[in-house]
């Protein structure tokens, strides 16, 4: 036999590949039954975990940010503020979940929405009203803490309103006096009008004050108002799929399909080698 002879008899056609996956339809379809069945298992062992998406909107006081999107975030994922929030709400499993898994993956996790400072917040839980009690305590705490830090420079603003205008109401008092002193002095004879033009200097000089108090008084005002002063809040009501987030059983049914498809077909190949290798050992033999 020559070397062109031996290379035809070890090429196997499509045909030949075709009738050994035929003869070998119960490995194939054993293997795609067993994909299937570990698929199975794990959806029943893996624990079903719901999920719930939120927008925030981190607030500003008078023009200024409260606090920047990137040190909320690091707030909102570190451990001591998950373990402070599973203490509030008396979750003992997810302080469990917390002490073996610190940093807190996979139960809660905080990124920047590309392209603005708003904040995505992604709650996970076991149950969706496990994931709706910590998706409202976590959004009410970052709530709170940013009210108790804006308090000092609102009440400052506030003050300074309130100073302005008590400011306001002295120089106007002091206007009307000037004009009625002005009012009385114009009875003067035309070479004593010196009282009257300094009465009307003065005046004029209060009146222009007053113009700029309600200017600072106006400013100050519309500083504590939107959009120039927003609370931190969530955009949008938490959206909670009514399906568990994960396991993702379609996938996992597909996966297990696919992976036992293919390891019937390679189980059909390995074993007509073998058969083959059997039989040339006997032939030789």
């Amino acid at each position: 036999m020559n070397e062109s002879e031996m290379v035809q008899d070890d090429e196997i056609s499509l045909f030949d590949l075709w009738e050994r996956l035929c003869k070998g339809w119960r490995t194939i379809v054993g293997g795609v039954v067993l994909g299937v069945g570990g698929a199975l298992s794990a959806i029943v062992v893996i624990p079903a975990k719901y999920e719930s998406v939120t927008t925030l909107q981190v607030g500003k006081v008078a023009g200024t940010v409260i606090e920047a999107s990137e040190t909320v975030v690091a707030r909102l994922g570190s451990p001591a503020f998950l373990m402070e929030m599973a203490t509030k709400i008396g979750d003992d499993r997810l302080l469990q979940e917390l002490r073996e898994n610190a940093n807190g993956k996979g139960i809660v996790n905080v990124s920047i929405v590309k392209g603005t400072a708003m904040i995505s917040l992604k709650v996970s839980g076991q149950t969706p009203d496990e994931v709706r009690k910590r998706n409202k305590i976590i959004i009410e705490m970052l709530v709170r803490r940013h009210d108790e830090t804006t308090l000092p420079l609102k009440d400052r603003i506030t003050a300074d309103i309130k100073l302005s205008r008590e400011k306001l109401n002295v120089v106007e008092r002091e206007v009307d006096e000037l004009t009625k002193a002005s009012g009385i002095n114009s009875n003067i004879k035309d070479g004593q009008f010196a009282p009257v033009s300094l009465l009307t200097s003065l005046r004029v000089q209060k009146q222009s004050e007053i113009f700029g108090l309600r200017q600072l008084l106006a400013s100050m005002e519309l500083s504590l108002l939107p959009p120039v002063t927003l609370p931190t809040q969530a955009l949008e009501a938490s959206y909670i799929a009514d399906r568990p987030a994960s396991p993702k059983r379609g996938l996992l049914l597909a996966l297990g399909g696919i992976g036992g498809l293919l390891a019937g077909v390679l189980g059909v190949f390995v074993a007509d080698a073998w058969r083959r290798a059997r039989e040339e050992r006997r032939i030789v033999d």
